[in-house]
């Protein structure tokens, strides 16, 4: 008798510890998720604050090209016309690492993770569209994951 009872206790207290288990690994995906999303929100707004602070008269020079930024340091393409962005993003002094389980989180151009600046004629005569794309690969999902942003700069002068 103690023995089916001690079997049934097992069982069930192995259930609830799988439960457990699950519920902690889905909120431990959803964190990492959402801290990926706000490291690439980060970027997109640094370089967002640059494009303005730059302005339609320097960036009106880079119409027609795309450049990839430099993220962690490095960067797999290399662009001599890039004088906009000469230093490594805010990644770079985050320091994030990820542990070899999940090691497809990155957001350097190296390792699946691209941050491309674009800048095209815009609306209008005077204007350019200057679109800020980040992406990366997040171990969470077999999709590759983006962000981006499109700004527009009227000519004032």
């Amino acid at each position: 008798m103690y023995l089916l009872e001690t079997l049934v206790a097992l069982t069930v207290g192995g259930f609830i510890s799988f439960a457990l288990l699950d519920v902690l690994c889905g909120a431990m995906r959803t964190m990492q998720t959402s801290s990926n999303e706000t490291t690439a929100a980060e970027i997109l707004d640094e370089v967002s604050e640059q494009t303005r602070g730059y302005g339609y008269p320097r960036l009106i020079n880079y119409v027609g090209k795309s450049i990839s930024l430099v993220v962690d340091g490095t960067a797999v393409t290399s662009n001599p016309d890039n004088d906009l962005h000469t230093r490594p993003l805010s990644l770079d002094f985050l320091s994030k690492r990820w542990q070899p389980r999940t090691q497809s989180n990155s957001f350097g151009e190296g390792s699946g993770g691209a941050v491309l600046y674009t800048v095209t004629t815009g609306p209008a005569s005077d204007s350019i569209n200057v679109k800020i794309d980040v992406s990366w690969n997040d171990a969470n999902s077999a999709s590759r994951r983006e962000l981006s942003r499109t700004i527009v700069l009227f000519n004032t002068d």
